[in-house]
């Protein structure tokens, strides 16, 4: 069914019926939504993970760290 179908439908439907579609199409946009957030977030973990290693046995990717005390004035 295209969109332009559906829209068509929604005359034949009451205020209430419209309501519940209208509801039920926000919740899956919101879900598919966040689903693709949590496949990024996944995807930043995994990198993360994967270079774990190279810092913690590469002392110059992690020598700026020692001015992590350090105060900062521009």
């Amino acid at each position: 069914m295209t969109s332009q179908q559906i829209l068509s439908e929604l005359k034949n439907l009451s205020a209430p019926e419209r309501m519940l579609i209208a509801e039920e199409a926000l919740h899956l946009t919101r879900n598919e939504i966040s689903g693709t957030k949590g496949n990024k977030k996944n995807e930043l973990v995994v990198a993360a993970e994967s270079l774990l290693s190279d810092y913690a046995n590469d002392a110059e990717l992690t020598s700026f760290t020692s001015l992590d005390g350090e105060e900062f004035r521009a």
